[in-house]
């Protein structure tokens, strides 16, 4: 085990940097390979187990909880893991047979009109964000 408590048992990495990783990963995977975001996140929880955060955490099948894999994502994909720098490849949610579904219950598939509109709302999203922090900085 990594001697900071905040690196994951394998990679070494913080749990941040491995869910910026495996979103990555998982839109270079080919369809039969796509992981759900149920994968996702037993995945995190083998690389750091026994943390206090996974009892707050949910796969998003229900709203008991108060994180989701869904709340890692909206992150990645506005480039907040990354330090403001947006990922190359948006990060979908998928289920068990490889297709993008709805962001937030992964219910139903999303259609190619939908994947278009979905990239457009976090675009302009992170680009507020963004603005809006570098006028906090007064750089903006």
């Amino acid at each position: 085990m990594p001697e900071n408590k905040s690196q994951g048992e394998q990679t070494g990495m913080g749990i941040m940097q491995f869910f910026a990783n495996l979103f990555d990963a998982n839109e270079l995977a080919p369809i039969s390979r796509k992981l759900t975001d149920e994968q996702i996140l037993l995945a995190c929880q083998a690389e750091f187990p026994g943390r206090k955060i996974w009892e707050d955490f949910s796969d998003g099948s229900t709203k008991s909880k108060r994180y989701t894999v869904n709340t890692y994502r909206i992150k990645y994909n506005n480039g907040i893991m990354t330090r403001g720098v947006p990922p190359v490849r948006k990060s979908y949610r998928y289920d068990n047979r490889g297709r993008k579904v709805d962001p937030r219950y992964g219910m139903t598939p999303l259609l190619p009109e939908e994947v278009t509109h979905f990239n457009k709302l976090h675009s302009v999203s992170r680009i507020k964000k963004l603005d809006a922090h570098m006028k906090e900085l007064g750089r903006g």
